[in-house]
């Protein structure tokens, strides 16, 4: 945190600006989505004294928002905010939806503990309350004033509290659903049907766990990579939660529209997302300004993209085991099954995963052109939508003889035998198309060669214009004696018959580019010579 004030430009107003439009269209994304299965816009029976709350809390999220623009020291054009007023005030506005938000997650763990293992769906945490919360934290934050990040110390510090509680939690939901699958698996563990079960759930337990654990890890390092890859999952995180719950085929995708469980075998649960946008709602302000404002630094954004490229390996690999023991289990038990689309679900997920090991490798060893770490990333992006796509339609489709008439309106459950795709595998494309976006847009220009011809010049140094005359104080003597005739005038001597004395060049001083030394040297001597710039001197 010691070097970002020095990192800054002095144009704040128009971040502010900038990170409250984003905050506004947040917090009325929010309203118009699920909150959970049981409330929320789109949600049948969803009560309505909790849609009142949910008006009343963005309102004056809205308000607080107002209220830090015309009473905080910005636009004063002071320095330091002025006591009570402006960062404060939006603090304390946006506390009620922040509560809300808040309700709503204790409400979804309470359930879990309550009604874990007995078959019906816990409430679960809402694409709406997830998108409000990103809002409601960009709304919350000091305003920018001058170079001062004193107000953001704390908030930077929350990030990693936040990033150990979800750790816990998610721990503590893996072990919880753990027992409840396993609870009536252990006494039959001589059968070797119960054996097959309980290998198939340790397996997808640990690989619910690992994926949630290596992406929170990012929320606890002190460096500018894993606070930009926070910022990208965050994103990535509420753009895929809300087009699965704003799309019709989102039903298709998650078994709840996107409304996230507990971390199980639905692979990430609110946990992580939860984790996830709020560490990005609170680092990405002042890490995108810190980052964009200063000198352009590719070292940061390189490895920011490796980190997700790891990432998004890592998911497509462990859902690739994960299929490979479907495969086993299925052929050890005799269940009817069609082990082709298994294989072909298996080789897209192994295709990806090397799609993304291979960016990462072209960008940690820099020797491939720009244009060509542009062009992988952009068939990765196609790779991880298409494995979306074949994982909705290679999967079983039940059909119910009656179903209920509320059935295709609700957020429970879908059509599909087995969910191979979840929520989770739509921010793999968004994180995808944000990887492309760093290296199509910051690492081509930033790893872009210089232009031949033209000479690098040193920090300090001036540069040298060819059609410039010679500085006075340049090291050129020219004493010319001329034989005196009186009766007659004489004809000009030919330079070749005059005493010329031309002073050697100055050596380079130590740090001066070699190249110019030269140029320069090559250009006392023309001169010096009686040549003018514009003569032939080509091969010099």
């Amino acid at each position: 945190m010691s070097d970002i004030g020095h990192r800054m430009d002095g144009n704040q107003r128009q971040w502010n600006i900038g990170r409250d439009a984003v905050a506004v269209v947040l917090l009325l994304v929010a309203l118009a989505l699920p909150w959970n299965v049981y409330f929320g816009y789109g949600v049948p029976d969803s009560p309505g004294w909790l849609l009142a709350v949910q008006l009343v809390v963005t309102a004056s999220s809205g308000a607080g928002l107002a209220a830090g623009h015309l009473g905080g020291g910005a636009r004063r054009g002071v320095h330091q905010p002025a006591p009570g007023s402006g960062s404060r005030l939006r603090l304390w506005l946006n506390v009620p939806y922040l509560a809300l938000v808040a309700a709503v997650i204790g409400f979804a763990i309470l359930q879990v503990a309550l009604a874990g293992g007995s078959g019906s769906s816990p409430a679960g945490v809402g694409p709406g309350a997830l998108t409000g919360l990103a809002g409601a934290l960009l709304a919350a934050q000091p305003i920018f004033i001058g170079r001062d990040v004193e107000p953001f110390r704390r908030w930077f510090h929350s990030v990693s509290v936040i990033g150990v509680v979800a750790m816990v939690a998610a721990s503590c939901a893996v072990l919880l659903n753990l027992y409840w699958r396993t609870r009536n698996v252990l006494p039959n563990l001589g059968n070797s049907g119960a054996t097959t079960t309980l290998c198939v759930i340790l397996a997808y337990a640990l690989v619910a766990w690992a994926v949630v654990i290596v992406g929170l890890r990012w929320l606890r390092v002190p460096r500018v990579s894993s606070r930009l890859a926070v910022v990208a999952l965050g994103a990535a995180a509420v753009l895929g939660l809300v087009l699965v719950g704003a799309l019709g085929v989102g039903r298709e995708i998650d078994a709840f529209h996107g409304i996230a469980q507990t971390t199980s075998t639905a692979s990430v649960g609110f946990e992580a997302y939860v984790a996830w946008i709020a560490g990005a709602a609170i680092l990405g302000p002042l890490t995108l300004r810190q980052v964009i404002a200063a000198r352009p630094c590719p070292a940061d954004w390189r490895e920011m993209a490796r980190k997700c490229l790891s990432f998004i390996a890592f998911w497509c690999l462990s859902a690739a085991l994960l299929r490979a023991v479907d495969l086993i289990a299925v052929a050890g038990m005799g269940f009817p099954d069609s082990p082709y689309n298994r294989s072909v679900l298996l080789a897209v997920d192994v295709l990806t995963a090397a799609g993304a090991l291979s960016v990462r490798f072209g960008l940690k060893t820099g020797k491939l052109h720009p244009l060509v770490n542009s062009a992988m990333c952009a068939v990765l992006v196609v790779i991880t939508v298409c494995r979306v796509v074949l994982g909705v339609g290679l999967a079983t489709t039940i059909r119910y003889s009656s179903a209920p008439s509320w059935f295709d309106s609700s957020p429970f459950g879908n059509m599909l035998q087995q969910q191979y795709t979840c929520t989770f595998d739509v921010v793999v494309c968004w994180l995808a198309v944000a990887v492309t976006a760093v290296v199509s847009l910051v690492l081509a220009t930033g790893d872009r060669p210089r232009a031949q011809g033209r000479l690098p010049v040193p920090v300090g140094t001036a540069t040298v214009r060819p059609a410039a005359a010679p500085s006075p104080a340049a090291p050129v003597s020219m004493p010319v004696s001329v034989p005196q005739v009186p009766s007659a005038p004489a004809a000009p001597p030919a330079p070749a018959a005059a005493p010329i004395r031309i002073a050697a060049p100055r050596p380079a001083q130590p740090g001066t580019d070699a190249e110019t030394a030269r140029a320069l040297g090559a250009s006392t001597q023309r001169f010096g010579a009686g040549t003018t710039y514009t003569g032939d001197g080509r091969g010099r």
